[in-house]
């Protein structure tokens, strides 16, 4: 999504929904993810104010989507955690 005049703040973040057949989480007759803002960062490849949002991605009654690796971070023991993005 990209929005202008934004505030950079997580609070303005709207959730939204989208297509998860299309990303092939989610079968074509129960298809509705949500996309749940939880963290903003500066965007370094654009001008500023320019900003990525990480989102977790919920099934349709708001639970993690098996997808969502980030819904479960700090249950296990393991604090070995290795993160990235392409």
């Amino acid at each position: 999504m990209v929005v202008k005049n934004f505030s950079g703040k997580l609070e303005d973040c709207p959730e939204w929904c989208y297509d998860g057949s299309s990303t092939e989480q989610a079968p074509g007759n129960s298809s509705d993810l949500l996309l749940k803002p939880v963290y903003i960062a500066n965007d370094p490849l654009r001008k500023a104010p320019s900003f990525l949002v990480m989102c977790e991605v919920l099934n349709a009654d708001r639970t993690p989507h098996a997808t969502n690796g980030r819904a479960t971070i700090g249950e296990d023991d393991d604090d070995d955690f290795w993160f990235g993005f392409e």
